[in-house]
């Protein structure tokens, strides 16, 4: 073994580097990795959420007013 600190940082940092990747957990796919991921991921969940619920409305709301206004001409 030599005492080049060069080497021996670049062995160890390799080292660690190895017991680095065996630590890592695969994510499931789709699955956010940080806790950042995971507020963005809620947010567009509840983004995607409010707009179904808004066509939802939507088309209630259009159905009622044509049924109003079918009744409507009706004497």
């Amino acid at each position: 073994m030599t005492d080049d600190p060069k080497e021996r940082h670049s062995k160890e940092r390799t080292k660690a580097e190895v017991q680095f990747r065996k630590a890592q957990k695969p994510q499931p796919a789709g699955q956010p990795t940080t806790e950042g991921g995971r507020a963005k991921a809620d947010y567009v969940a509840a983004g995607h959420a409010e707009r179904a619920k808004t066509v939802r409305l939507k088309a209630l709301r259009e159905a009622k007013e044509a049924a109003a206004d079918k009744n409507k001409g009706k004497p």
